[in-house]
């Protein structure tokens, strides 16, 4: 995947150059101090512009939900354990995964409702995809195959919390220490 970011990069500094450098040829008493402000100003643009890219970014944050697990019928017969998540408070929304690991830990557990952990990457406050860590404290992503998961809760979540990290502990989906 490319990203579009160097190109936003010069395109604002190119764009940054040529209206300084307009201003230099309509300002012609101070025009050999504009090459010193033209610095100035590419360096303060290069420092805020990747300092806001670097904090808006690549942000990822981990959901712990719980969900009930069944075996996908028919999997075992064909050599594969594929287990099926399903978010418990979001019917209809589930995680698939191919382990016979976590397929032995939760068949031997015997617990109906297991938490898993899903992680959430963000770029400038917006969802950018999300992966399933772990099941019962099992690695998980290896084994992941696909899901639906519960998108609105990733989008609701206020971008601010970045910084502030004042999250209501019994609200479904809330991130663990």
């Amino acid at each position: 995947m490319y990203s579009l970011v160097p190109i936003w990069f010069v395109c604002g500094l190119a764009g940054l150059m040529a209206v300084l450098g307009l201003a230099a040829l309509l300002w012609r008493s101070r025009r050999q101090a504009f090459f010193s402000y033209m610095v100035v100003a590419a360096i303060v643009y290069t420092v805020l512009f990747w300092f806001v890219i670097g904090l808006t970014t690549n942000i990822e944050r981990d959901y712990v939900f719980n969900a009930t697990w069944r075996l996908t019928p028919g999997s075992t017969a064909q050599g594969e354990h594929i287990v099926t998540l399903e978010y418990q408070d979001y019917p209809g929304r589930f995680e698939k995964v191919n382990s016979e690991a976590i397929h032995n830990h939760l068949a031997s557990s015997r617990a109906s409702v297991v938490p898993i952990t899903v992680r959430v990457s963000y770029d400038f406050g917006n969802v950018r995809g999300y992966s399933l860590e772990r099941v019962d404290n099992l690695p998980a992503n290896e084994a992941w195959i696909s899901g639906t998961p519960p998108w609105e809760v990733f989008r609701t979540r206020p971008f601010a919390t970045r910084w502030l990290r004042f999250v209501k502990a019994d609200s479904p989906g809330s991130r663990q220490p």
